[in-house]
């Protein structure tokens, strides 16, 4: 709206400035929108992937349940730096965080919180154990379990090793397991050959482990610029470094308060952090990897108290505790033990479930292994039913997991003599040869702290349940996530699902796309990489998928390839050739600014790939080609792109590269001209809009994206006037504005003519 300055009704100069020329701006080239399996990832949010380390950082690694991580690589190392991936983590909902809880600088062990994965999957850490007892050998067979658990999720053990305690040094590795607790292992156990005839010892322990330098792990220390009362915390996946906070506070009132700091790091893609503390919160509330008790000191060597015990009793009885002989097989826990009477009670860990009976004045020796053994004995005044007594069991963790870190030995009085961990064990810490740490504590107080690197655990996937439901759920047009796609000037969006050929998953998506909820996008097929018979191919194009009268539907016969395995030398891995296609097109749009040259040819090469699925056989371009079935083909030594067609059942949309530079037409379109809502429908507004369009299309016929065979008034034909603008059109609150486009054609055949010249025909 135009701004006046100066009297409105008063004599003197008015000065009126009018509205600013509004250009159309070009959208984005080359964005493509995925949904699958990753390693990591929020299934609630559209995943936003502006370069490969950028999308390595939201979604992790390979996996070997989906070709969506290498097309992510392909993509981005052949676009050139154009270009963006969304991306829609598709799970089956079971999966879980990896997690670890914070316990505060205090030496009877009190939880300050939790840090956790910032979304589920093993990639946090994915450590579990669990154990039980059958009955009798009959679950038992050479190769499975019958646990009769039924809480489990499949494949939550996949990967674990599971021990029989009838069967001395001997494992056997899980395969899979499903919902109703049934464990398989590797074929070629023989567990009730190892059990023997006439077994009487029928408990079985799961152990999942972290693989070696994979998984989250945090370490804890003292706030840099203020180490008496705040604490930092560094972050730490597969052994980088990823997440650094320096100064954190405990107070939830400062600008500093570490759930905050944490959680509102929008860098920050590895952790969140939740605070659990309700009281005062003094400086001894912080957090730490270990803190705990010393029972010995040497120069050395510490020794730390493991347990922590405590009553409550409501007639005050006072017993007393002292742990057994423990060693690295015994877990961190808590055990509660009810007293039934005066003189036992029953013991339940929170890992393992019921212990069994503790008799006090005797040693408690569970038939769990990973339980510890302990005396209650009673004291002066007796325990009564009801009573409820509680174990903190804390090792130190396992054997080295804290070499590399560093031991303040004296917490208290001697905060800042520090000595860098050799070695520990389940209960004891060794410094480096030389230090002094007997002479630097005397007279000190016995509370020592570590700061070290430790683990997150109990990490699940989530992708074993994963059915084609779930990928059609991405697609639906009503929740999918990529209905945020609206509104952000994207341009033309290439969708596709990599590596999955389900029938209902292609046809979801394609749906999707031939909805418009999203604008005029694009949507690639993926064929079986069974399909290698031109008539096979063709029929499962025409019966199975479908075409699409817009054509915005392409194809290539050749939706997976062979590369080289980027984890195993020497090894070829088959994988969906969407990433690389969409990658070298989203280049090749970006050198030309538009769609409007094929992303096809010579230049368009793939040099990731090693063997096509048809291997050395050439597949029959007659017969694909005018069926809009694209190929790829080797020429010069290289594989490449070969094919500009649309799987469309109208040959008005039948090349590629047209539909593409209409559907990106479409969608600049639709998000250029708010600025023209609730103005008024007059010609003046008609001549604005005009100039907008005149002025974005000159550009175009510029690059030749529209035909210059023509002039540019035959290329581009724009009509707003009282013909398609009536009366009753106005009336309606309608601006009819219509747009003539020849967009220019591509060379699919070089024809020549060639002949002898006559006797009498001219040399020249």
């Amino acid at each position: 709206m135009p701004r006046k300055f100066g009297p409105i009704q008063a004599a003197g100069t008015q000065v009126t400035e009018r509205d600013a020329q509004q250009p159309i701006q070009p959208s984005a080239l080359g964005w493509c929108a995925y949904a699958g399996m990753l390693e990591r990832g929020d299934p609630g949010e559209l995943i936003w992937c502006l370069d490969e380390s950028d999308a390595i950082k939201k979604t992790g690694g390979y996996i070997s349940e989906s070709h969506l991580p290498d097309s992510i690589r392909h993509y981005f190392r052949l676009a050139g730096g154009a270009g963006g991936l969304l991306l829609a983590r598709v799970t089956d909902g079971t999966e879980v965080a990896s997690t670890v809880p914070l316990y505060m600088r205090r030496t009877s062990r009190t939880r300050l919180g939790t840090l956790a994965a910032k979304n589920g999957g093993r990639w946090g850490g994915r450590s579990q154990r669990a154990t039980g007892v059958e009955a009798d050998v009959s679950p038992f067979t050479e190769t499975t379990l019958d646990t009769g658990i039924s809480t489990w999720n499949t494949d939550q053990w996949a990967g674990a090793y599971l021990e029989l305690s009838g069967v001395s040094n001997s494992r056997y590795q899980v395969i899979s397991n499903d919902d109703a607790g049934v464990l398989t292992v590797a074929a070629d156990a023989t567990m009730v050959t190892d059990l023997g005839g006439s077994p009487t010892d029928f408990r079985w322990y799961l152990v999942l482990e972290t693989a070696s330098g994979k998984g989250l792990k945090f370490e804890i220390g003292d706030g840099a610029a203020d180490p008496t009362n705040e604490f930092s915390l560094s972050v730490y996946l597969d052994g980088s470094l990823v997440g650094e906070y320096d100064d954190l506070s405990v107070e939830d009132d400062a600008d500093r308060y570490w759930v905050d700091v944490i959680n509102d790091d929008s860098s920050n893609h590895y952790v969140t952090a939740t605070d659990l503390w309700l009281g005062a919160r003094p400086a001894n509330i912080r957090p730490a990897n270990v803190y705990g008790t010393a029972l010995s000191v040497t120069a050395t060597i510490l020794t730390a108290d493991l347990a922590d015990f405590s009553v409550s009793s409501a007639g005050s009885g006072d017993p007393t505790f002292a742990i057994g002989t423990t060693t690295s097989s015994h877990l961190e826990q808590v055990i509660t033990i009810t007293m039934a009477d005066a003189t036992s009670g029953v013991a339940v860990s929170d890992l393992f479930g019921a212990l069994g009976t503790v008799t006090l004045g005797s040693e408690f020796t569970s038939t769990v292994k990973w339980v510890p053994p302990f005396t209650v004995t009673a004291g002066g005044t007796a325990l009564s039913a009801a009573d409820v007594l509680t174990v903190q069991y804390k090792p130190l963790g396992a054997v080295d997991e804290l070499v590399g870190g560093y031991l303040h030995p004296d917490k208290i009085d001697n905060g800042t003599n520090v000595y860098r961990i050799v070695s520990n064990t389940h209960n004891t810490i060794t410094v480096a040869v030389g230090s002094q740490m007997a002479t630097d504590i005397a007279g000190g107080s016995d509370e020592f702290h570590v700061v070290a690197k430790q683990e997150l655990s109990g990490g699940r996937d989530g992708h074993a349940g994963v059915s084609d439901n779930d990928y059609v759920q991405a697609y639906d047009t009503d929740t999918s996530l990529f209905l945020q796609l609206n509104g952000k000037q994207l341009g033309l969006v290439k969708f596709a699902c990599p590596g999955v050929t389900s029938t209902a998953v292609q046809k979801a998506g394609a749906a999707f796309v031939s909805s418009g909820r999203v604008g005029a996008q694009e949507w690639r097929y993926e064929v079986p990489s069974s399909l290698t018979e031109e008539s096979a191919l063709d029929e499962h194009v025409n019966r199975t998928l479908g075409r699409s009268a817009w054509g915005d539907y392409v194809v290539s016969a050749h939706s997976f390839a062979y590369v080289n395995d980027p984890q195993v030398d020497g090894r070829l891995k088959l994988v969906s050739t969407t990433g690389m296609i969409h990658g070298r097109e989203t280049g090749m749009a970006a050198t030309v600014l538009g769609y409007h040259k094929p992303g096809a040819g010579t230049a368009a090469t793939l040099p990731d790939i090693v063997k096509l699925v048809t291997g050395e056989r050439l597949l029959s371009e007659e017969f694909l080609n005018p069926r809009g079935i694209n190929v790829l083909r080797k020429k010069n030594g290289q594989f490449v792109i070969w094919g500009n067609r649309t799987v469309t059942s109208n040959t008005g949309w039948r090349f590629k590269h047209s539909r593409e530079t209409m559907s990106y037409y479409i969608n600049v379109l639709r998000e250029s001209f708010d600025f023209s809502i609730f103005e008024l429908n007059d010609p003046l507004q008609w001549a604005i809009i005009r100039s907008s369009l005149l002025g974005f299309f000159q550009a175009e016929y510029a690059k030749r994206a529209l035909d210059n065979t023509f002039p540019l008034s035959d290329s581009l034909v724009i009509k707003i006037d009282t013909e398609n603008n009536t009366a009753f059109t106005q009336s309606n609150g309608e601006l009819n504005a219509e747009v003539t486009l020849r967009i220019v054609n591509s060379v699919e055949q070089v024809k020549f003519g060639i002949g002898k010249a006559g006797v009498i025909d001219s040399g020249a």
